[in-house]
């Protein structure tokens, strides 16, 4: 924090993205600097009910006037105030425990669990779907709909004799993978 605040300063800071803590939050939440060099990650204690924070910032500017020291994110939004910094807050989800139910894994697992307790896959070895699926995700949605048994069968077909080996499975994976991430509304459909 020492960094960010001598970095403000300084005019070394171009612009800082922080976690705006609801109103019953308390801990440390992260915060990130960009400027000339690379990057700059932290993190700043906060306690909404205005109790001292054990973290100090020992040799860092003085606070403003009406501030205490405890308040480490007033401290920040003045200093980039001072700066002319833009600081982008994002709200934080206040459910820091527990199982969160994620509908894409959950239908990837069962996916993968057809994949190996089906049938013999028809256009592609199993290690073939499996590559597809680990890398590019909606290709699990392409194996349910076209293995092992088409829609609109009642019996499922015989695999072809030249199926999709699982090397050259990889090989596509790995390439459709670069392809798709480099797509902003693929990137939005499947976070990192």
């Amino acid at each position: 924090m020492e960094d960010l605040l001598w970095a403000l300063e300084a005019g070394e800071v171009t612009q800082i993205t922080m976690e705006r803590p609801s109103a019953d939050s308390e801990g440390s939440f992260p915060v990130e600097w960009e400027g000339p060099g690379r990057p700059a990650y932290s993190s700043y204690p906060y306690n909404s009910e205005g109790m001292p924070v054990t973290d100090s910032i020992s040799d860092a500017p003085e606070a403003p006037d009406g501030f205490a020291d405890a308040d480490h994110r007033t401290r920040i939004l003045e200093a980039a105030s001072r700066a002319g910094v833009p600081v982008i807050e994002r709200d934080i989800d206040t459910d820091h425990g527990g199982f969160r139910l994620n509908y894409a894994v959950i239908a990837s697992l069962a996916a993968c669990l057809l994949l190996v307790a089906g049938p013999q896959p028809r256009l592609a070895t199993r290690w073939a779907w499996f590559w597809l699926g680990v890398i590019v995700p909606v290709a699990w949605l392409v194996f349910v709909v076209l293995e092992p048994t088409p829609w609109g069968r009642s019996e499922p077909s015989p695999p072809r004799s030249r199926r999709l080996t699982g090397g050259w499975a990889l090989l596509l994976a790995l390439a459709l993978g670069a392809i798709l991430t480099s797509n902003p509304w693929y990137r939005d459909l499947f976070p990192p």
